[in-house]
C-alpha cells in the first residue's frame, strides 16, 4: 500500500507541472503529452473523448498513458461556458489504465464504470480560477 501512495504522489506531483503546459503550449513541455496531433485537435471543443488506443496488453506495447493524460488536459482546456467533457476509458481492469485514469482524470470526476470501460465527467478549468485538477 506505501509503494501504491508513493507512486500516486508521484502522479499529483507530475500533473501538477503538465497542466499549465498544456493549457499554454499544448503540452509542448510535458513528456506525457501526445505530440503531433493536428491542430484542429487543439481547436475543437470536445463533448466526448474515447481512450481505447494504443494498444498497452503486451510488454512492447505503447499503451494508454499518453493517450488518457492528453484526454484530461484537453477536456480541462474547453472553453468556459462550454459545458463538461465525457472521457471514457476501456480496458480499466489493466493496472496502467486504471491508475493513469484514476490519477489524471481523477475519481472526483468519476460518474460511472460499466465492465471494463470508466465514464469521467471532466469540467473546464478555465472557468474558475484556482479550479484543482481533482476535486
Amino acid at each position: 500500500m506505501k509503494a501504491k501512495l508513493q507512486s500516486f504522489v508521484g502522479l499529483r506531483l507530475l500533473v501538477v507541472g503538465c497542466l499549465a503546459a498544456f493549457l499554454l503550449l499544448f503540452a509542448a513541455s510535458c513528456r506525457l503529452a501526445l505530440r503531433g496531433l493536428p491542430p484542429v485537435f487543439h481547436e475543437l471543443e470536445w463533448d466526448l473523448i474515447m481512450v481505447d488506443a494504443p494498444t498497452g496488453w503486451t510488454p512492447e506495447s505503447p499503451g494508454r498513458m499518453g493517450a488518457i493524460y492528453t484526454a484530461g488536459m484537453a477536456a480541462r482546456a474547453r472553453s468556459p461556458g462550454t459545458g463538461a467533457t465525457d472521457v471514457f476509458v476501456h480496458d480499466v481492469d489493466r493496472p496502467v489504465e486504471d491508475s493513469f485514469s484514476k490519477a489524471f482524470l481523477c475519481e472526483g470526476y468519476l460518474a460511472e464504470q460499466v465492465g471494463r470501460i470508466r465514464r469521467f465527467v471532466i469540467p473546464s478549468h478555465r472557468e474558475k480560477d484556482g479550479t484543482p485538477f481533482c476535486p
